[in-house]
């Protein structure tokens, strides 16, 4: 019985827990829930804390009035942190669990931003205290500011420069941030309209000291200081500003008005003093009916300040009377309070703009003794019909590019580079814009999201564009996103992912179909042409590869299709193991979701395995760039997908842009990058002559853009900023790099039918036996291990020799290869070309020998070490100055056609790798340990001094030992370079593992050295077949790692200590 109650005891308690949080979550009766995401941790709970007690005290008051129709407020506020993502965490916590009928949220323009998009979604009413003008441009109807905006502030503060002291040369030191470079570039903007120019100094937000700053202002020739700071920063500057004499008066924005910012201030630190403030609150006390001011101060020791802790308490009563008045729905608060009109309050009586904005004005005070404030005037932003300024004052009109041109991402970047000089060209030489140039200012936005932030940030500070145009590379696009909001500037981007769209941002417009498009395309491909079963998606391990792989999915699963999917590194340079294990599950088609080099290498590997699945790519393959690495047997009957089908679009092509294209970089222009640049430049150009040059009106021509013809297109604008939706299928003619269009494709309700019909169940015709994978990994892993052996005797050689590690050997992997490149073309024949590239190699390291060791001979070890990596860093960056970024293939000796050995298929190129490892490392063997010159050697790596005694050439020896390692590095790139192809940083996975294979088989051992390469090789192999090809890399290294735990000196190494 005891039993049977415990058993009804728990599962009672059981319930009460989980009905308790339920009860807590849904709003009583008689109470009604005002949400709050006010910062009371971290960083930002200085500001946020003030305004929760606020807000506390504000449903406190109106309570003791008696409540609102009947039934009690209760606030509950979610910590919205100091991070963006923290803030819309608390919001959708809060809106889900609570659903309140307005919010109130934080005074920071980031975090409001950030929450913008569910603020939309929400469909519930927000008040804010962030002045970014960003927020407004928004035009977000659901989010209401109950303070000025910035654009006030900023006139206000040249208002009283210009008007009231009358100055000429005024000296802005602002905080290095989103709030202080906004503030710096709006008050650059007022100034420079009136010929005046800004003089400018910025500090960190943790700096103590501006001394350096001010005084530099002051050298200027600053007549006025400005400041744009928060409490302390500003505290900090005037502390300074006194104690260096400096006398100049002092305008700043409301940090200099409240007293948080004055009680850490003496009198005298206050004189010549001007600020603003959003009220002044000792004139409003006919609206402190409830004795706020007093009780704020005596309960949290602190003066309410009216620009934040005011209006939130004003704000909590304006939403109280709109509840008052229309009931709970979130809708008709909205309404009530977008429609208010001189709702007076504590701070001022308040007017809903249409902007969302409920006040547009502040009173400017001057400070007197012991720290009063001296009402001067108020002062209130009228708006203004924005005038275009004349295009005759212009010398030139500049739109602003950030365009990876360096780097890995340089394949599609240098595309669109060249697409938008063309472009420049045919503008200018059709008059301009009314007679005035346009100037494409390009930035490298290189490979890295901060590089694209950076860039982006120089271009609008430097530059002063009209508008931009930004990366086709998504990560670089969600991370420049915010900057967009910040300068306010429509800006043409060509990422395809189709979260940025959903961002909500008004500046951004996608010039082409978003990836859900491709996604889409390649399955009605795979459902209406191809027919099959067991899709294998191989996709980029990034943002896009997985949205891409996601989006397909859901796609198949819809109609019925188990699709196999499996990622790979960016970096990736093996696709044999993952093309093998895909097939090993069944298989029927391969689906590649990659960029323009691992394309290549994907391709490449399926021949060379003799997979004749068929493929569908997304649009990578349609590019020139993958053209130029494959040949046409890699492509055999491939599906893809494509922007457009140019041969189609002739018509539209009057300037022959094209024709011109190609013969001026030498290969076709494509529809993924090129014309979608171009036609949006020329589409650009078009605005700037119908709207003028003002950004606001230049991001409503595009966001209204209907049926504009172009080359790759015809473009409309969706709700999203989208201006294209639609794609092309194509198909590769066997036997050629042709393709022919199968169909155009839009996502329409006829495609959601096709998509709903079941696949066939036809079974993959090349699954292989398990013993046959296995055999086939392992020839593979064979395959790269040769190569790490022929470096890792590089290293082997140069270290018995000087005791050195060569870091150098990754470097002339890449200078061998690209030697192969230019020898092989300017001979036109393969065989000596490569025969002269390897003696070029040779040659080098000798140069390396005269130029770089026997220099540094007598140093350190580590000094020679650290000359090694310098020198390597060099040739690298010498090598891509050459032969630019881009990647390249190197043709191959042997050819690349599949050989069948046993079941094992292999590449006659690989079979010659293998083979060529065995003769170098054969030959290695009788030259060091079957010939004189090997004992030479050999007496030299032992004791250098006894072997000069003895009458050996110790320099020669050491420059034959360089000379062999240049000559391995070099065949490995010959070798390697068909296989990967041929770019400045393929050489450094090579040199690591190679390293790794060193290490393991011990230094000092050409047998180690061959062995140790090969169980790299293998392991590399088996372990992205078998357990992952995500860690197939860390694999190697957690061996090498075991190896120097458990056995330091290697396989076949000595045990003994440094070698000094």
């Amino acid at each position: 019985m005891r039993q049977f109650c415990a058993v009804w005891c728990t599962i009672v308690a059981v319930l009460l827990g989980l009905i308790g949080p339920i009860r807590a979550q849904t709003p009583a009766s008689d109470e009604i829930i005002i949400g709050a995401t006010c910062a009371v941790t971290g960083q930002l709970a200085a500001t946020g804390l003030t305004v929760f007690h606020a807000l506390e005290m504000a449903v406190e008051d109106i309570n003791a009035a008696g409540g609102v129709n009947g039934k009690k407020l209760r606030l509950i506020n979610e910590d919205a942190g100091s991070s963006n993502s923290s803030a819309v965490t608390a919001y959708v916590k809060l809106v889900q669990q609570h659903k309140p009928p307005f919010m109130l949220i934080s005074s920071y323009s980031p975090q409001i931003l950030a929450q913008a998009t569910e603020i939309s979604r929400a469909a519930i009413g927000a008040m804010h205290a962030g002045g970014a003008t960003e927020i407004e441009d928004l035009n977000n109807p659901w989010l209401f500011r109950i303070k000025p905006p910035d654009q006030v502030n900023t006139k206000a503060v040249a208002s009283v420069v210009l008007d009231d002291l009358k100055k000429s040369k005024p000296g802005l030191i602002y905080v290095q941030n989103d709030y202080g470079q906004g503030f710096a570039r709006q008050l650059d903007a007022l100034f420079a309209a009136q010929g005046i120019t800004l003089i400018k100094e910025s500090y960190g937000p943790s700096d103590n000291d501006m001394s350096a700053q001010l005084q530099s202002l002051v050298n200027q020739g600053a007549d006025v200081l400005l400041t744009a700071g928060f409490n302390r920063d500003s505290a900090l500057v005037l502390r300074a500003r006194k104690a260096l004499g400096i006398t100049l008066p002092v305008v700043g924005q409301q940090a200099l008005g409240v007293s948080a910012t004055t009680d850490l201030l003496e009198p005298a630190e206050l004189q010549n003093v001007y600020a603003l403030v959003d009220a002044l609150l000792s004139e409003r006390g006919a609206y402190d009916k409830a004795d706020f001011i007093r009780r704020y101060e005596q309960r949290h020791n602190l003066k309410p300040d009216p620009s934040f802790i005011t209006n939130y308490y004003d704000a909590v009563w304006i939403i109280a009377a709109a509840i008052r008045q229309v009931g709970e729905d979130p809708k008709k608060v909205r309404d009530f309070v977008a429609s208010l009109k001189n709702f007076d309050a504590l701070t001022r009586s308040y007017t809903a703009d249409a902007k969302g904005n409920m006040t547009n004005s502040v009173v400017i005070v001057r400070y007197g003794d012991n720290k009063t404030q001296i009402p001067m005037r108020a002062f209130t932003d009228a708006p203004k019909a924005a005038t275009p300024a004349p295009m005759a004052d212009l010398k030139e009109i500049v739109i602003g590019a950030t365009v990876p041109i360096t780097g890995s991402s340089a394949t599609s970047g240098l595309l669109y580079y060249n697409a938008l000089k063309i472009a420049e060209e045919d503008i200018n030489a059709a008059g301009g814009i009314g007679g005035v140039q346009v100037r494409f200012a390009f930035e490298d936005a290189q490979s890295s999201n901060s590089t694209a932030v950076s860039a982006f940030v120089k271009t609008v500070q430097e530059q002063n564009p009209v508008a931009m145009f930004v990366s086709s590379f998504t990560p670089q696009n969600f991370a420049v996103e915010p900057e967009v909001r910040r300068a306010a500037l429509p800006t043409l981007y060509a990422g395809g992912a189709d979260a940025l769209h959903q961002l909500g941002n008004p500046w951004m417009f996608r010039i082409k179909q978003p990836d859900s498009v491709v996604a889409a395309a390649m399955v009605d491909i795979l459902l209406r042409d191809v027919k099959r079963a067991k899709p294998a998606i191989l996709y980029a391990q990034n943002d896009y590869g997985q949205g891409m792989a996601a989006e397909m999915t859901r796609l198949l699963r819809a109609a019925g299709a188990e699709p196999i999917v499996e990622s790979y590194p960016l970096d990736e340079n093996d696709f044999g193991s993952h093309l093998l294990s895909v097939i090993g599950q069944g298989a029927d088609v391969i689906v590649a979701v990659s960029y323009v080099r691992d394309m290549g290498l994907m391709l490449g590997a399926r021949r060379s395995l003799g997979i004749t699945l068929p493929i569908v790519a997304n649009t990578t393959l349609a590019l020139p760039s993958v053209m130029s690495l494959i040949s046409a047997e890699d492509i055999d009957g491939a599906y893809a997908v494509t922007d457009s089908y140019l041969p189609d679009r002739r018509a539209f092509d009057p300037t022959d842009f094209l024709g011109r294209y190609q013969t001026r970089f030498g290969i076709p222009a494509d529809a993924s990058f090129v014309t979608n640049y171009y036609d949006t430049a020329m589409i650009l150009a078009n605005g700037l002559r119908t709207v003028g040059i003002a950004p606001t009106a230049i991001q409503g021509y595009l966001a209204a853009l209907k049926d504009r013809p172009g080359i790759t297109r015809t473009y409309t604008t969706d709700r999203f900023g989208n201006l294209g939706n639609s794609a092309a299928i194509i198909k590769f003619t066997p036997g050629t790099k042709e393709f022919t269009l199968v169909r155009n494709f839009a996502i329409t309700s006829e495609t959601a039918t096709i998509a709903a019909q079941p696949v066939s169940t036809s079974a993959s015709q090349e699954r292989p036996s398990q013993l046959k994978g296995l055999l086939q990994t392992i020839f593979n892993g064979l395959a790269i291990g040769c190569i790490y052996a022929l470096l890792a005797l590089g290293f082997v050689l140069v270290y018995e020799a000087t005791g050195v590690v060569n870091f150098a050997a990754g470097q002339f992997v890449v200078i061998g290869a690209f030697l192969g490149i230019s020898m092989i073309s300017g001979l036109g024949a393969v065989v000596p070309g490569t025969i002269l590239a390897l003696v070029g190699m040779i040659g080098l390291g000798i140069l390396f020998f005269f130029v770089v060791y026997r220099p540094l001979q007598q140093s350190p070890v580590v000094t020679v070490i650290v000359g090694t990596i310098a020198v390597g860093i060099i040739v690298q960056n010498i090598g891509q100055m050459i032969w630019g970024p881009l990647p390249q293939r190197l043709p191959s000796p042997f050819g690349v056609a599949p050989l069948s050995l046993g079941g094992v298929v292999v590449s006659a190129h690989i079979l010659a790798v293998i083979v060529i490892t065995m003769i170098v490392v054969t030959g290695l063997y009788v030259l060091l340990y079957r010939s004189v010159l090997g004992a030479r050697m050999r007496a030299v790596a032992q004791d250098a001094e006894a072997a000069k005694l003895m009458g050996i050439n110790v320099a020669g020896i050491y420059a034959l030992t360089w000379a062999l390692a240049g000559g391995l590095a070099g065949l490995g790139g010959l070798l390697m370079g068909p296989v990967w192809f041929v770019d400045s940083s393929m050489g450094d996975a090579l040199a690591l593992k190679s390293f790794a294979a060193t290490i393991i088989g011990g230094f000092g051992s050409v047998p180690g050295a061959v062995l140790g390469g090969i169980i790299v090789g293998l392991a590399e192999s088996l372990g992205a077949a078998y357990v992952s090809s995500t860690y197939k890399d860390a694999l190697v290294f957690l061996l090498m790692v075991g190896f120097l735990v458990a056995r330091p000196q290697g396989l076949f190494g000595e045990s003994r200590g440094d070698r000094g």
